[in-house]
């Protein structure tokens, strides 16, 4: 959303630039080829960081109006490439080490974070905007998309690359049972 506002206010663009460079996008079929090549644990790694780095190029598109669309649509392109990604992988991960029986529960958990965290990124992404403004926003935005993958970097999650590893490398044991 806030790529629309910002093309929408700061770039004055008219609906058909917008509609276009958004849908550039949509290339999660390389999941599994980026999977397989440098496994789960550098894919959760990079994803994010790609995400980030993407919406690090929206606030660019204000500072250099006559490169607003490429950037923006390259920004579009990164983001649409690797979310999907990032969002394949990271479901497949936690299903795989979840036992069957708290399937249920982290679903709800995962659902209940995801769902309910934008209301109070929404209300801290407004307060920032007062102080900061638009540009501004996004550039804090981005570098917390980017630093919520830090904790990757000091896992064994890094060092994942094949699903029937993931249990084992994850409990620290031979047995690979990562929830009692």
């Amino acid at each position: 959303m806030q790529k629309v506002c910002l093309c929408s206010n700061v770039c004055d663009w008219q609906d058909s630039g917008t509609t276009l460079t958004f849908s550039s996008s949509g290339l999660a079929v390389l999941a599994g080829w980026l999977t397989r090549r440098i496994g789960i644990g550098m894919t959760l790694l990079i994803t994010p960081m790609i995400i980030g780095g993407s919406d690090l190029i929206i606030p660019l598109a204000g500072l250099v109006p006559h490169l607003a669309f490429p950037l923006v649509g390259l920004a579009q392109f990164l983001f649409g490439l690797a979310r999907p990604i990032l969002s394949i992988n990271q479901v497949s991960l936690r299903q795989a080490i979840t036992p069957e029986r708290l399937q249920g529960r982290m679903n709800a958990t995962v659902t209940f974070v995801v769902f309910g965290l934008p209301t109070l990124g929404a209300l801290l992404g407004g307060i920032l905007g007062q102080y900061f403004g638009l540009p501004g926003t996004l550039v804090i935005a981005a570098a917390g998309e980017i630093l919520a993958c830090v904790w990757i970097v000091f896992s064994p999650v890094r060092t994942l690359r094949e699903e029937r590893e993931w249990p084992k490398v994850l409990s620290g044991n031979e047995e690979g049972s990562y929830v009692p």
